[in-house]
């Protein structure tokens, strides 16, 4: 299909398929949760099965989970608020190599609107979570590491359009590669229903955004210069470790706000590192496989992808 057309059918089908145009999700999030029900899944917590912490009580375990959940809703409104709608943004204002047809602004408006939905989907959240849980005041902890990985990037350059193009590349990979972390999240029936159904639906709108962004790209591309092109693939590696990167401080924060020793966190955090380094939330680099096979840029990238459990969506 030509690319032109499939941007059109996205931009003119937003109103029955997105999220905020939906009765699917009702304001009341927290509503109809189970106090028995896990907040997260197990498989997410890197040292779930460590001995150190199978030891602790019940409890400690449930306040563990209910902090990642936490958590991980901060991570995605960080991401949303702070690289995903700036980045629509840029587009939308022409700061991007390529011009900006009325089709793709249309499209980063839409956008836009979906990421702070999502923004306040997630945040009832942790709401609901708090009230739930019996917190008075929502656990604050670092910025998420996507986040703090993009800010020490682009403090350290000095040219506009490079601090623009690194803002794109970080929503280009986050938005290509959020589907497989919320289908693990989506799919596991031992969270609470609630998280599951917000899982889902910020899901549905993501599959949208993969490939509008994967659109952009390609439409981007050709209009590089080569400074620009050697740029952009030299960021696409490094965005997509940052978002999928294990948060192993923030992790940490959480074992100590559930009384566990210093001491004892750094051995249970260091002995539950993967043995090839590779500590990601997911194995699935799918999505940047299809932005660098669509784009034709796989054999420039220094990528890996046979690190992948599944290239092809």
């Amino acid at each position: 299909m030509d690319d032109d057309v499939s941007l059109r059918r996205l931009v003119t089908s937003w109103h029955r398929r997105a999220t905020v145009r939906s009765d699917e999700y009702h304001w009341q999030a927290g509503a109809g949760l189970d106090r028995d029900a896990r907040d997260y899944p197990t498989t997410a917590v890197p040292f779930w099965d460590h001995p150190s912490f199978q030891a602790f009580d019940a409890e400690t375990q449930r306040q563990v989970l209910t902090l990642g959940w936490i958590v991980y809703n901060r991570r995605t409104i960080d991401a949303e608020q702070y690289i995903a709608n700036p980045a629509f943004g840029l587009v939308f204002e022409g700061r991007l190599p390529g011009s900006v047809t009325p089709l793709v602004a249309m499209a980063m408006q839409q956008s836009m609107v979906d990421e702070h939905f999502h923004s306040m989907m997630h945040l009832a959240a942790i709401q609901g979570t708090c009230d739930l849980r019996g917190l008075a005041v929502e656990p604050r902890f670092l910025p998420a590491i996507t986040y703090r990985e993009y800010e020490t990037l682009r403090l350290a350059m000095a040219e506009k359009w490079e601090r623009d193009l690194l803002l794109f590349t970080y929503a280009l990979v986050s938005e290509v590669s959020i589907n497989a972390y919320l289908d693990v999240l989506a799919a596991d029936v031992t969270v609470q229903p609630m998280h599951r159904t917000i899982a889902d639906l910020h899901n549905r709108d993501e599959r949208a955004h993969s490939r509008i962004l994967i659109l952009l790209a390609k439409a981007m591309y050709p209009h590089m210069s080569s400074l620009e092109r050697r740029a952009f693939l030299g960021f696409l590696p490094g965005a997509l470790d940052a978002f999928l990167k294990q948060d192993l401080l923030v992790w940490k924060a959480i074992l100590q706000m559930v009384g566990v020793a210093e001491a004892e966190a750094d051995t249970i955090l260091g002995d539950s590192r993967p043995q090839d380094g590779v500590d990601h939330l997911s194995r699935d680099y799918s999505g940047l496989h299809g932005v660098a096979q669509e784009l034709d840029i796989i054999d420039e990238l220094e990528f890996d992808f046979a690190l992948s459990t599944k290239q092809a969506r």
